[in-house]
């Protein structure tokens, strides 16, 4: 066999391990129909987790980012997590909670402050190149909660917020917690994502008033 049809041969098998790839990763993306049941706000219960935690704050169109990167960066730098399909990564938003949604203009004015976090298993160690990242591990309680899904662009989250805030209230119910955002499809993914097509839940612990 010569050495172009043996390059020919690698080259076709490379192009079909990167088909073969992407539509498996394509497939794999959390869909619409699997959040049905959030389409309308609900209340459940959730159980404590463990997660991989960075903090951030100031500008949210630096820090978040920013925050992401060193997160995903000393999440894959972890002995035992989940490396092929990790968990979907959230954030919790510490001065949201009481943010008049109505007028999004009030969010430009307020610098962005919480932490950015993914789930790993409970028996998990931070290594030193994790905690070189400016990640920590901690356990994030929940206890009973109020969610909701959004599809689309962040931008257009408001409306669904204000519903979710509607419903907490119109049920007996005050929010205890922060404003929390849980991302199953967005900016970021190993393939292009159109922010029509994001998965966001948003979600808050509440108490009886």
């Amino acid at each position: 066999m010569s050495a172009k049809k043996i390059i020919l041969g690698v080259v076709i098998a490379l192009v079909t391990i990167v088909v073969g790839g992407y539509f498996y990763l394509r497939s794999s993306l959390p869909r619409k129909e699997d959040f049905a049941n959030l389409v309308e706000p609900r209340i459940s219960t959730m159980q404590e987790i463990t997660v991989l935690r960075v903090d951030f704050n100031g500008d949210a169109d630096t820090v978040i980012s920013d925050a992401y990167t060193r997160l995903f960066s000393a999440y894959y730098k972890l002995e035992g997590v989940p490396k092929g399909s990790s968990p979907a990564p959230l954030a919790r938003y510490e001065n949201l909670a009481n943010v008049d949604f109505a007028h999004t203009e009030d969010l430009k004015k307020i610098p962005w402050k919480g932490f950015a976090a993914i789930q790993i298993p409970d028996q998990t160690n931070l290594n030193d190149a994790a905690r070189a990242a400016g990640a920590t591990i901690e356990k994030l309680p929940y206890g009973e909660v109020a969610e909701i899904v959004h599809f689309g662009p962040y931008s257009t989250e408001h409306p669904t917020i204000l519903k979710l805030h509607r419903f907490i209230e119109s049920r007996g119910y005050k929010i205890s917690g922060l404003h929390e955002e849980q991302y199953y499809k967005g900016p970021g993914m190993f393939i292009p994502v159109k922010p029509e097509d994001y998965i966001t839940v948003v979600r808050y612990q509440i108490s009886r008033k």
